[in-house]
Protein backbone atom coordinates (compact mmCIF):
# COMPACT_ATOMS: atom_id res chain seq x y z
CA UNK A 1 0.00 0.00 0.00
CA UNK A 2 1.40 3.78 -0.96
CA UNK A 3 0.37 6.76 0.43
CA UNK A 4 -0.37 10.11 -1.45
CA UNK A 5 -2.04 13.01 -0.34
CA UNK A 6 -2.29 11.69 2.66
CA UNK A 7 -4.78 9.01 1.40
CA UNK A 8 -4.40 5.24 1.35
CA UNK A 9 -3.60 3.49 -2.11
CA UNK A 10 -3.95 0.22 -3.31
CA UNK A 11 -1.85 -0.61 -6.82
CA UNK A 12 -4.57 -2.44 -9.04
CA UNK A 13 -4.14 -3.65 -12.47
CA UNK A 14 -2.29 -1.83 -15.24
CA UNK A 15 -0.83 -0.03 -12.97
CA UNK A 16 -3.55 1.79 -12.22
CA UNK A 17 -3.95 3.06 -8.72
CA UNK A 18 -7.17 2.77 -6.88
CA UNK A 19 -8.53 4.84 -3.38
CA UNK A 20 -9.16 2.82 -0.73
CA UNK A 21 -12.77 3.90 0.46
CA UNK A 22 -13.25 1.30 3.39
CA UNK A 23 -10.45 0.44 5.66
CA UNK A 24 -10.81 -1.50 8.68
CA UNK A 25 -7.58 -3.22 10.34
CA UNK A 26 -7.54 -5.54 13.04
CA UNK A 27 -10.80 -4.25 14.03
CA UNK A 28 -12.63 -6.40 17.57
CA UNK A 29 -15.35 -5.96 19.51
CA UNK A 30 -16.42 -6.71 22.48
CA UNK A 31 -19.69 -6.83 24.71
CA UNK A 32 -18.86 -8.18 27.82
CA UNK A 33 -17.50 -11.26 27.30
CA UNK A 34 -19.18 -11.95 24.35
CA UNK A 35 -16.70 -11.15 21.44
CA UNK A 36 -18.65 -10.19 18.45
CA UNK A 37 -15.57 -9.34 15.87
CA UNK A 38 -11.85 -10.37 16.34
CA UNK A 39 -9.29 -9.03 14.60
CA UNK A 40 -11.08 -8.50 10.92
CA UNK A 41 -9.74 -6.52 8.37
CA UNK A 42 -10.73 -5.20 4.82
CA UNK A 43 -9.72 -3.15 2.47
CA UNK A 44 -12.31 -1.96 -0.11
CA UNK A 45 -11.48 0.35 -3.21
CA UNK A 46 -13.56 2.88 -4.61
CA UNK A 47 -16.11 1.64 -6.77
CA UNK A 48 -16.19 -1.88 -5.38
CA UNK A 49 -19.10 -3.49 -3.98
CA UNK A 50 -18.33 -5.88 -1.23
CA UNK A 51 -20.57 -8.06 0.29
CA UNK A 52 -20.49 -9.21 3.82
CA UNK A 53 -21.78 -13.07 4.10
CA UNK A 54 -22.20 -15.01 7.23
CA UNK A 55 -24.07 -17.18 9.80
CA UNK A 56 -26.81 -14.81 12.03
CA UNK A 57 -24.39 -13.48 14.91
CA UNK A 58 -21.29 -13.74 13.07
CA UNK A 59 -20.74 -9.52 13.46
CA UNK A 60 -21.60 -8.54 10.00
CA UNK A 61 -24.03 -5.74 11.51
CA UNK A 62 -21.47 -5.14 14.43
CA UNK A 63 -19.09 -4.03 11.65
CA UNK A 64 -20.81 -2.00 9.66
CA UNK A 65 -22.56 -0.24 12.73
CA UNK A 66 -18.69 0.19 13.72
CA UNK A 67 -17.95 1.43 10.14
CA UNK A 68 -21.02 3.90 10.19
CA UNK A 69 -19.95 5.60 13.74
CA UNK A 70 -23.09 3.83 15.69
CA UNK A 71 -20.42 1.73 17.68
CA UNK A 72 -16.82 2.16 19.12
CA UNK A 73 -14.51 -0.86 18.09
CA UNK A 74 -12.93 -2.16 21.63
CA UNK A 75 -9.29 -2.47 19.18
CA UNK A 76 -8.27 -1.26 15.81
CA UNK A 77 -8.96 1.05 13.46
CA UNK A 78 -11.07 1.89 11.00
CA UNK A 79 -11.30 4.62 8.21
CA UNK A 80 -13.87 5.65 5.74
CA UNK A 81 -12.86 8.08 2.84
CA UNK A 82 -9.68 8.47 4.60
CA UNK A 83 -11.55 9.44 7.87
CA UNK A 84 -10.75 7.93 11.09
CA UNK A 85 -14.44 6.82 12.23
CA UNK A 86 -13.43 6.90 16.10
CA UNK A 87 -11.33 10.53 16.07
CA UNK A 88 -13.72 11.96 13.01
CA UNK A 89 -16.93 10.67 12.66
CA UNK A 90 -18.53 13.71 11.92
CA UNK A 91 -16.51 13.78 8.75
CA UNK A 92 -17.28 9.79 8.20
CA UNK A 93 -21.04 10.42 8.28
CA UNK A 94 -20.96 13.56 5.75
CA UNK A 95 -19.75 10.80 3.05
CA UNK A 96 -21.81 7.97 4.13
CA UNK A 97 -25.48 6.49 3.32
CA UNK A 98 -26.68 3.86 5.71
CA UNK A 99 -30.03 1.84 4.83
CA UNK A 100 -29.92 -0.77 7.80
CA UNK A 101 -32.23 -3.90 8.57
CA UNK A 102 -35.69 -2.13 9.07
CA UNK A 103 -36.85 0.57 7.34
CA UNK A 104 -36.41 4.00 9.56
CA UNK A 105 -39.22 6.23 7.44
CA UNK A 106 -41.43 8.72 9.30
CA UNK A 107 -44.79 7.22 9.25
CA UNK A 108 -46.37 10.02 9.86
CA UNK A 109 -44.70 12.22 7.25
CA UNK A 110 -45.28 11.66 3.77
CA UNK A 111 -42.68 10.11 0.90
CA UNK A 112 -41.44 13.72 -0.36
CA UNK A 113 -41.66 15.11 2.89
CA UNK A 114 -39.38 11.97 4.59
CA UNK A 115 -36.89 13.41 2.03
CA UNK A 116 -37.35 16.67 2.04
CA UNK A 117 -36.72 16.58 5.51
CA UNK A 118 -33.37 14.50 5.40
CA UNK A 119 -32.33 16.91 2.95
CA UNK A 120 -32.83 20.41 5.10
CA UNK A 121 -31.16 18.31 7.83
CA UNK A 122 -28.01 17.89 5.67
CA UNK A 123 -27.97 21.99 4.80
CA UNK A 124 -29.70 21.81 1.36
CA UNK A 125 -32.21 25.20 0.93
CA UNK A 126 -35.89 24.27 0.17
CA UNK A 127 -35.23 24.63 -3.51
CA UNK A 128 -32.49 22.26 -3.94
CA UNK A 129 -34.13 19.83 -1.29
CA UNK A 130 -37.17 19.95 -3.74
CA UNK A 131 -35.24 19.08 -6.39
CA UNK A 132 -32.64 16.23 -4.73
CA UNK A 133 -36.25 14.63 -3.51
CA UNK A 134 -37.82 15.23 -6.72
CA UNK A 135 -35.00 12.92 -8.50
CA UNK A 136 -34.77 10.51 -5.75
CA UNK A 137 -38.77 10.25 -5.91
CA UNK A 138 -38.27 9.15 -9.50
CA UNK A 139 -35.77 7.10 -9.36
CA UNK A 140 -37.00 4.85 -6.85
CA UNK A 141 -40.43 5.25 -8.92
CA UNK A 142 -42.43 6.49 -5.73
CA UNK A 143 -44.20 9.74 -7.58
CA UNK A 144 -47.89 8.18 -7.28
CA UNK A 145 -47.52 8.01 -3.82
CA UNK A 146 -44.94 10.73 -2.48
CA UNK A 147 -48.33 12.47 -0.98
CA UNK A 148 -49.21 9.89 0.71
CA UNK A 149 -48.26 9.15 4.25
CA UNK A 150 -45.47 6.33 4.74
CA UNK A 151 -47.23 4.77 7.06
CA UNK A 152 -49.54 3.69 4.44
CA UNK A 153 -46.90 2.38 1.99
CA UNK A 154 -46.28 -1.25 1.34
CA UNK A 155 -42.99 -2.80 2.68
CA UNK A 156 -41.50 -3.17 -0.75
CA UNK A 157 -42.59 0.48 -0.98
CA UNK A 158 -40.87 1.62 2.59
CA UNK A 159 -38.04 0.14 2.21
CA UNK A 160 -37.35 2.03 -1.64
CA UNK A 161 -38.27 4.93 0.39
CA UNK A 162 -35.51 4.14 3.42
CA UNK A 163 -33.13 3.53 0.43
CA UNK A 164 -33.98 7.05 -1.74
CA UNK A 165 -33.35 8.75 1.93
CA UNK A 166 -30.02 7.15 2.31
CA UNK A 167 -29.08 8.53 -0.59
CA UNK A 168 -30.39 12.59 -0.40
CA UNK A 169 -26.74 13.88 0.56
CA UNK A 170 -25.06 12.21 -2.53
CA UNK A 171 -22.84 9.65 -0.67
CA UNK A 172 -19.40 8.76 -1.66
CA UNK A 173 -19.91 5.15 0.51
CA UNK A 174 -23.04 3.21 0.64
CA UNK A 175 -23.91 1.18 3.63
CA UNK A 176 -27.01 -1.66 2.92
CA UNK A 177 -27.26 -4.32 5.85
CA UNK A 178 -30.49 -6.73 4.76
CA UNK A 179 -32.20 -3.97 2.76
CA UNK A 180 -34.34 -6.85 1.28
CA UNK A 181 -35.07 -8.49 4.58
CA UNK A 182 -38.92 -9.02 5.34
CA UNK A 183 -39.51 -8.26 1.16
CA UNK A 184 -41.69 -11.31 -0.94
CA UNK A 185 -39.32 -12.36 -3.87
CA UNK A 186 -40.69 -10.30 -6.25
CA UNK A 187 -39.71 -7.22 -4.27
CA UNK A 188 -35.74 -8.11 -3.40
CA UNK A 189 -35.39 -8.51 -7.09
CA UNK A 190 -36.82 -5.40 -7.70
CA UNK A 191 -35.04 -3.54 -5.18
CA UNK A 192 -31.71 -5.29 -5.89
CA UNK A 193 -32.05 -4.00 -9.69
CA UNK A 194 -32.63 -0.47 -8.13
Amino acid sequence: MRVRDGKDLLTGYGGRSTEIMIEADQISKNFGTVRALKSVSIAVPTGTVLALLGHNGSGKTTLINILTTALAPTSGQARIAGFDVCKQPREVRKRIGLTGQFASVDGQLTGRSNLLLIARLLGADRRAARARADMLLDLFDLQDVAGRRAATYSGGLRRRLDLAMSLVGRPEVIFLDEPTAGLDPASRIELWEL
